[in-house]
């Protein structure tokens, strides 16, 4: 739900820059490892937050994301990205 992380890594790797590699894999590792949950309700609420779906209802037989999950996510991208508009774009540079 944010390519603007992977495209980033596969810049770094491509310049042969390993520590910034390492460095963003780090950052940004708790957010990947979150969205890779099982189902699409973790992901549906990531698209949500970023204004790029307007809800992240998931249809039978799949399940909706709980609040408590919702709350671990919310905080994990504010902690993740601070004061960054996700609605929007993110610029590489800003991922650096």
């Amino acid at each position: 739900a944010f390519p603007e992380i992977l495209q980033a890594m596969f810049q770094a790797e491509k310049s042969g820059n390993v520590d910034l590699l390492q460095s963003i894999n780090r950052k940004y590792l708790p957010l990947i490892v979150f969205e890779q949950q099982p189902g699409v309700a973790v992901r549906k609420e990531i698209y949500r937050l970023r204004n790029i779906i307007t809800h992240g209802h998931v249809r039978h037989p799949g399940a909706n994301i709980n609040k408590h999950s919702q709350t671990m996510l919310k905080d994990c991208i504010e902690h993740t990205f601070g004061d960054i508009d996700i609605t929007k774009p993110i610029p590489v540079s800003k991922i650096l």
